[in-house]
């Protein structure tokens, strides 16, 4: 996949801004041939691979209550940071920094933490834990009574909704007769896997903003990824809005709350089936789903996935928090007539 952003004769980025399709709660759980035909244009072989639902009860909340800690947990001394690692799931459990490459060398513009909201021990199986570690691990947590003792609860409440929303909007895509494949197949809770984010803020100052990134060009490896819309955050943990086609500037009602320094166009980007850039924009009360390579091979390529990146801001206060859960098939799911398993994907 292409790995900067073009631009144009005058240095502007070439890149489209444009809305998430939207489907309001009520109508998913309605799950009527009309939501389910916005379903498949939006993540199917025409549509971006991603669609949007709103208005979900209690969601707003639980999002405040949880993406602030990505920026507190980053900020932990070296010492906590490291008890939360588990090197023997390639650190796919518990706290992940400096761990993965991009652009080819060691990536130190974001740290993760990463869990099962749904359960805490995905099985018992030694066989299965030495195997397939990165799935059957069980979760790390910071211990009761620290600083960081509310990530737990925060982590699993959004985790489990947006593990349940995931499922009901799989029912709504099946409505369509020409989406076919076995809903709890596609995802288990067991393989389930949350990603909390902190994008930090570029420290080398000869790095070109053309090519910043905070996550390089790539296609999701599951089914299923819900997807929280981003916080930025300045100094002292104060939230700033870095707005899409406009300067970043107080939130709405937000006395005390600070802008942010103009960002180059930061944030999640999709390249189409056609080629263009888009820069894809989240409602702040909806959450977002994106189809995964697995589900794109499951379902006979009815829903597609599409390469997406994350913009960085050329600010060096602002920090970008997110959460991400990652919907997946057990271990043992084929994939396809291949015989593949995801295991093995």
């Amino acid at each position: 996949f292409p790995c900067s952003v073009g631009v144009d004769m005058n240095g502007s980025p070439t890149v489209q801004e444009l809305d998430i399709p939207v489907v309001p709660y009520a109508s998913l759980r309605q799950a009527d041939q009309a939501t389910s035909s916005i379903l498949r244009q939006a993540m199917g072989t025409d549509g971006l691979g991603i669609v949007s639902v709103s208005d979900i009860p209690g969601f707003s909340e639980m999002r405040q209550r949880l993406l602030p800690l990505a920026k507190r947990l980053a900020a932990q001394p070296r010492e906590v940071l490291a008890r939360l690692e588990d090197e023997a799931s390639s650190f796919n459990v518990g706290w992940s920094f400096g761990r993965e490459l991009l652009d080819g060398r060691v990536d130190t513009r974001k740290g993760s933490f990463y869990a099962n909201p749904n359960m805490d021990v995905p099985t018992e199986d030694v066989a299965l834990i030495e195997k397939y570690p990165c799935y059957c691990r069980p979760n790390v947590w910071p211990a009761p009574g620290s600083d960081l003792d509310d990530l737990e609860p925060a982590f699993k409440e959004l985790g489990q909704l947006m593990y349940q929303v995931g499922m009901e909007l799989l029912d709504a895509c099946l409505v369509d007769e020409r989406v076919e494949f076995d809903r709890d197949t596609v995802s288990d809770p067991a393989c389930s896997r949350g990603r909390l984010l902190c994008y930090l803020p570029e420290v080398d100052e000869t790095t070109e903003m053309a090519t910043k990134m905070w996550c390089g060009w790539h296609v999701d490896h599951g089914a299923l990824t819900a997807l929280c819309p981003a916080m930025y955050l300045g100094d002292g943990g104060r939230e700033v809005a870095c707005l899409p086609g406009n300067l970043p500037g107080d939130l709405p009602g937000g006395s005390g709350v600070a802008p942010a320094p103009r960002p180059p166009i930061p944030g999640l980007h999709i390249r189409t089936r056609s080629g263009a850039l888009i820069r894809a924009s989240i409602r702040q009360d909806a959450l977002a789903f994106q189809v995964g390579e697995a589900l794109e091979r499951i379902s006979g390529g009815a829903l597609e996935a599409t390469p997406h990146c994350v913009v960085a801001s050329e600010s060096r206060e602002v920090s970008r928090c997110t959460f991400a859960l990652f919907m997946q098939p057990r271990w043992s799911t084929v994939l396809d007539k291949s015989g593949l398993t995801f295991g093995e994907f």
